[in-house]
């Protein structure tokens, strides 16, 4: 299985490599942490809109500050090399949902989170990944 940073996925059309994300400099730590976003509509049509209006969207209702990369599938025959990547690593299946989430490691290490955990659950995996100590 390939690494996650070796695989790539289209931002605003053009092809970015998730080797760039691996020592990215990123809001709260400052080092080592990238949020990117995957948009999807696969669930009940919840982003039927275009690349751009769903970032437009992000972008000034809730001031998001990290890449939110093209619409993708996330599960079925079409479904993107990246999330294929996701569920093998987390050795879990389909998602089952919008804002699934997934932490992956410096060193490669993927887990899943169910869509209705709140981001700040993740707090404790980060920190600990990161070095970080009281």
């Amino acid at each position: 299985m390939p690494s996650f940073y070796s695989l790539k996925a289209l931002y605003k059309g053009e092809e970015v490599s998730f080797e760039k994300f691996r020592n990215q400099l990123y809001q709260k730590y400052h080092q080592g942490l990238a949020v990117i976003a995957f948009p999807c509509n696969q669930f009940g049509n919840q982003e039927p809109f275009s690349n751009e209006e769903i970032r437009k969207f992000a972008f000034e209702k809730y001031h998001a500050t990290f890449p939110i990369f093209d619409k993708i599938d996330v599960n079925g025959p079409n479904a993107s090399p990246v999330y294929s990547y996701l569920k093998r690593a987390s050795h879990t299946g389909d998602i089952e949902w919008n804002y699934v989430k997934f932490l992956v490691s410096p060193q490669g290490k993927v887990l899943r989170f169910a869509p209705w955990t709140d981001p700040l659950q993740l707090e404790p995996h980060i920190r600990a990944w990161l070095g970080f100590t009281e």
